[in-house]
C-alpha cells in the first residue's frame, strides 16, 4: 500500500491513515465480487491484512529522517527496534489473524511477514510447528548460495530427508539438485549474449580461456560499486578473459552506461536475456561473480567479489598462470 514510498507521509499515524484507507477500499471490492469461491475470499481477506503489516512495517524503511542518521549498523538496529516496538499495537492483532491458520501460509506476503517478524522479540503472535519449519528451511537455504562442495552437498540432503512437511522437502531438495549442477568440476551452463556492436554469440565461445564473469545490471548499485575493482583486476590479469554481462531489460540503458563509462579496462561487455542465466546459473541476486577453466567446466559459481582483494587477488593469480 506504500507504492513503492509514494503513499508515504511524514509521520507514521499519517501514513497508517492512508494505508488503512486503501486496505477498507480493497476489503470493499473484495466483498462485492461475485463468483469467486469462499476459499479465494477468505485467502484474499488475509492477503490484505498483511499487505496492510507489511507496510506499517516497510514505513521506517522508506523514511529518511527515521534510518538517515545512523552511523552504524547496531544504532541501525536499535533504532528500527524502537520503531517496531511503537506499533507494537498495531502489528499483533494483524499477525495474531493471518497466523491463525497454517492454510493462510498459502499466501505469499503472509508467509513474508511472518517469517520476517519470527525472530523478533517484539511481536507476539502463535508459532506454529509448519511455520517454525518454514523459518528453518528458508534459513538453511541460505547456505545454497554459497560455494557447495561435495560434504556440503550431503549436509543439506540430509537435512532436507528429516523434514517433517514433504512439501518443503520435496522444494528445498529441487533447489538443492539445481545448485548442485554448478558444483566445481562441473560443465558451465551456457548462454547466448550479444556484444555492444550487435553480434550474437555463446559464453561457451570463449572456451580455451578461464573467464572471469560479472553479472550485472545498470539499476543494481552493488554491482556499479564493483565495476571499477572488476575492470582494473582486468588490466592484472591478462590470460583471464573478464566477461561482464548485463542483465537490464533492454540493450539503450546498457550501452548507455558503457558509453558514459571512460575506462573497462579490458572487460568484455555482454548483453543477455537468456533465461538461462536464472534458471541454468541459479542467479537469485546481483553481482554474482563466476570462474570458469579452459575446459569450460565450473571453477566458483560464487566467486568472491572484486572488492575482496585478500581473497579474489589469490585465486585470480593462481588460474593467472595456466
Amino acid at each position: 500500500f506504500l507504492s513503492a514510498g509514494r503513499n508515504l507521509r511524514p509521520t507514521f499515524e499519517a501514513t497508517k491513515k492512508t494505508v488503512d484507507s486503501l486496505a477498507a477500499l480493497r476489503m470493499k471490492e473484495l466483498e462485492e465480487l461475485k463468483n469467486v469461491s469462499k476459499e479465494f475470499r477468505l485467502l484474499e481477506k488475509e492477503r490484505i491484512k498483511a499487505d496492510v503489516a507489511n507496510s506499517y512495517m516497510s514505513f521506517a524503511g522508506y523514511s529518511d529522517a527515521m534510518l538517515s542518521d545512523c552511523k552504524s549498523e547496531e544504532e541501525f538496529k536499535q533504532v528500527l527496534g524502537k520503531f517496531y516496538t511503537s506499533i507494537q499495537g498495531d502489528m499483533n492483532p494483524i499477525l495474531q489473524e493471518i497466523a491463525g491458520s497454517d492454510d493462510y501460509l498459502d499466501v505469499a506476503v503472509v508467509r513474508d511477514v511472518l517469517v520476517s517478524c519470527y525472530n523478533l522479540k517484539v511481536f507476539d503472535y502463535p508459532k506454529s510447528a509448519r511455520l517454525a519449519e518454514l523459518v528453518e528451511v528458508l534459513e538453511k537455504g541460505e547456505e545454497l548460495e554459497g560455494e557447495l562442495t561435495p560434504e556440503k552437498y550431503r549436509e543439506l540432503k540430509n537435512f532436507a530427508g528429516k523434514l517433517k512437511y514433504k512439501d518443503f522437502s520435496e522444494a528445498y531438495l529441487g533447489r538443492l539438485e539445481r545448485r548442485a549442477k554448478l558444483m566445481e568440476g562441473r560443465p558451465a551452463i551456457d548462454l547466448d549474449f550479444v556484444t555492444s556492436e550487435g553480434k550474437k554469440g555463446k559464453l561457451s565461445d570463449y572456451k580455451g580461456k578461464v573467464l572471469f564473469v560479472d553479472f550485472w545490471a545498470t539499476w543494481c548499485m552493488p554491482c556499479l560499486g564493483e565495476m571499477p575493482y572488476f575492470n582494473e583486476l582486468s588490466k592484472q590479469f591478462p590470460n583471464i578473459q573478464f566477461v561482464g554481462i548485463s542483465l537490464d531489460d533492454n540493450t539503450e540503458v546498457w550501452l548507455n552506461k558503457l558509453k558514459g563509462d571512460a575506462d573497462h579496462g579490458k572487460v568484455l561487455e555482454l548483453f543477455s536475456t537468456d533465461p538461462l542465466v536464472r534458471t541454468g546459473w541459479d542467479i537469485t541476486g546481483i553481482p554474482r561473480f563466476l570462474l570458469i577453466d579452459k575446459d569450460f567446466n565450473i571453477i566458483s559459481a560464487s566467486a568472491p567479489r572484486p572488492s575482496e582483494k585478500d581473497v579474489i587477488v589469490p585465486l585470480l593469480e593462481k588460474y593467472n598462470k595456466k
